[in-house]
């Protein structure tokens, strides 16, 4: 009976076996992740002519709902004139930075952001410097040269705008050039899928 219990017990001592799960090599881990990589680019964006006409849209819609909302000839004239400029500031900050980025150019709605967005800064403080200028007699060339730099603010935030609505078109379809990238299909395979 001892010989029994000396020779079930290393049995019941040992550890189960456990075969060992081979783990994908580097090159199959690669070719996932590019597989993920071709699906996350298969997103939908918009064609170059809506996303051209969303921009057009996103530009020139708040302007139009600031004069819908307040027209000229009301009774409070700086209400109008004050909801327009903010109308046509929304709409020319943000309208064309709408169209690039519902076409899948996201680098360039980023850019131009950026651009207009420097714009407006110099802007307003150029209204400051006018706005400073009316209450103090005494300002001095500074005013001029701040209230210069908010004009030219003003200008380039203007000039960023058109340019971004004038290359939605192509810089769209451009970018919704040819694609190949290798994919590993769902029976393990490798193969190249081809993104227009």
């Amino acid at each position: 009976m001892i010989a029994v219990f000396a020779w079930a017990a290393p049995a019941l001592a040992s550890p189960p076996l456990v075969a060992p799960r081979p783990t994908p090599p580097d090159s199959v881990r690669a070719l996932e992740r590019a597989r993920e990589d071709s699906l996350s680019a298969l997103e939908p964006h918009l064609s170059g002519g809506v996303s051209l006409a969303v921009g057009l849209a996103t530009t020139l819609g708040p302007p139009a709902i600031a004069l819908l909302a307040n027209p000229p000839g009301s009774d409070n004239e700086w209400a109008w004139e004050g909801t327009l400029t903010a109308g046509i500031a929304l709409g020319v900050l943000v309208g064309p930075a709408i169209g690039l980025a519902g076409g899948g150019r996201e680098d360039l709605a980023r850019r131009g952001l950026l651009i207009r967005g420097l714009g407006y800064g110099a802007t307003l403080l150029g209204l400051f410097a006018v706005a400073s200028s009316f209450e103090n007699s005494d300002a001095g060339g500074g005013t001029t040269v701040v209230a210069l730099a908010g004009f030219v603010g003003a200008a380039v935030s203007v000039v960023s705008a058109a340019h971004d609505l004038a290359i939605t078109l192509s810089a769209v379809d451009r970018g919704r050039g040819v694609s190949v990238r290798p994919v590993v299909d769902e029976h393990g395979r490798l193969a190249l899928r081809v993104v227009f």
